[in-house]
């Protein structure tokens, strides 16, 4: 009874309490990447679950504002992110008054995750 999991579009979310901890996992990748895919994940990924937009971020940003709402100060907020997006989510998570704690580096020295606390 201490975890709640949800499954709603953003835009539809509404929360009367605020949260330790918000992970997502959205679509991040560029709408013009979305051409050079893999055929296996062209086959088998929903298209919606990939398409982020024209730079990837834009469930990204609609997460981070969410997570301004609901977080509580000092929540963490864990996200999955594209190739060449962390110095963009790093600014903007500062304009929204976020911290980051840490960053997750891929074996072609691509940041993939991070984890931001709320001021």
């Amino acid at each position: 009874n201490r975890a709640l999991f949800k499954n709603v579009n953003l835009e539809e979310i509404k929360f009367d309490k605020k949260f330790d901890l918000i992970v997502s996992n959205p679509p991040y990748l560029p709408d013009v990447s979305l051409k050079n895919l893999n055929s296996d994940i062209k086959l088998y990924e929903p298209k919606i679950a990939l398409q982020g937009g024209v730079q990837g971020v834009d469930f990204l940003y609609k997460i981070i504002d969410l997570a301004s709402k609901i977080l509580k100060i000092n929540g963490l907020l864990g996200l999955e992110i594209g190739d060449n997006q962390f110095h963009i989510l790093a600014k903007y998570l500062n304009k929204n008054r976020f911290k980051i704690l840490d960053k997750y580096i891929l074996i072609n020295k691509q940041v993939r995750c991070l984890l931001a606390t709320k001021l």
